[in-house]
């Protein structure tokens, strides 16, 4: 069971490692922490947006 769990447990840590190095180079570049700042901005101001735009009835 031990022996199990150290399996998982190692499987996890080099998923989380990769998705990490992924993030890490996508952080890198001043052009990408742009674009996803204004990607997440845009995010934020469409959720805003529908707080006050309501639905059409049918």
């Amino acid at each position: 069971m031990h022996r199990i769990l150290k399996k998982v447990g190692r499987g996890i840590k080099e998923f989380m490692d990769e998705k990490l190095r992924a993030c890490q180079e996508l952080l890198i570049s001043a052009q990408n922490r742009l674009i996803i700042g204004l990607v997440m901005v845009g995010a934020g101001a469409g959720l805003i947006a529908s707080v006050y735009i309501r639905a059409p009835k049918e």
